[in-house]
């Protein structure tokens, strides 16, 4: 079973985010990438500088909704019916458009253990979730955490 890091923000993310709260700018959550690119031995400031993934390998469209709690959840499920290579998950990505219609990378989680997914076979479907959770309390105390709903 896979295991992973908490997301980090990245610096572009950080500075929407911070535009938003301060009512200058707007962001909506677009989709969640799936990727195999391995930043599992980046450090947190190399991963925080990513503007892009480079493998898009699986791409969900992200669902945001608020739980019980009033956290903040951005859900992404995708399926392998369009994969014809096998790859590891590695990094999850989660994307944002800004109010010009602009398309960034917002946060990041790596894994210190991949999840497989297989090509199609023509016969079974392996479907694959990935949760980013924002618990905002203050705007000095931004939270970012993970939950994986599905595994492959």
């Amino acid at each position: 079973m896979a295991s992973y890091n908490t997301p980090i923000i990245t610096t572009q993310g950080q500075s929407l985010l911070k535009a938003t709260i301060a009512n200058n700018d707007t962001m909506t959550f677009t989709k969640i990438v799936f990727s195999s690119d391995d930043y599992s031995q980046s450090t947190d400031s190399s991963v925080a500088s990513l503007t892009a993934l480079s493998s898009l390998d699986l791409t969900a469209t992200a669902r945001a909704f608020v739980d019980v709690n009033d956290n903040l959840k951005i859900r992404g499920v995708a399926n392998n019916q369009n994969t014809t290579s096998a790859f590891y998950i590695k990094t999850y990505g989660i994307y944002v458009k800004n109010s010009a219609g602009t398309e960034m990378l917002f946060a990041v989680a790596t894994t210190q253990n991949a999840n497989f997914v297989p090509a199609y076979n023509n016969k079974q479907t392996n479907q694959v979730a990935y949760t980013f959770n924002l618990a905002i309390s203050s705007t000095s105390n931004i939270t970012l955490s993970n939950q994986t709903d599905v595994d492959v």
